[in-house]
């Protein structure tokens, strides 16, 4: 004999228990985690930047190899041009200057051998 109560009954019940045991996994790994970072804390400041960057990396994609190989490429001719003469470094806290005084033509030449860049705002 089919008794939808009980059905209903059961089903309640084992709601209840899952709740429970994710309650209990969640608390857990609540206490879990409070311990990793109060160990962290404990951490010198250069180790703390360490496991900072290896969380962050963990949480990107894997990288793709043709990416990686065009940006080796970008790199390698941008280094030649430097090493050649053909463009001049700007000092970082040059940059930084004009980035804060709001200079919106950063990295703008105006001599280039092309058609001249929309005008950009920097984020601030």
């Amino acid at each position: 004999m089919f008794y939808p109560q009980m059905t209903q009954m059961y089903a309640d019940e084992c709601r209840v228990a899952r709740e429970g045991r994710r309650a209990a996994r969640m608390s857990f790994m609540a206490r879990d985690l409070e311990t990793m970072v109060r160990n962290a804390l404990e951490l010198s400041e250069s180790d703390r930047a360490t496991l900072a960057r290896l969380l962050i990396e963990s949480l990107e994609p894997p990288p793709d190899p043709e990416v990686e190989e065009l940006w080796a490429v970008e790199a390698e001719r941008r280094w030649q041009e430097i090493e050649s003469g053909a463009v001049q470094a700007v000092p970082w806290e040059e940059v930084r200057a004009r980035l804060f005084a709001g200079d919106d033509q950063i990295g703008v030449d105006p001599e280039a051998d092309c058609a001249q860049p929309k005008k950009r705002r920097l984020a601030r």
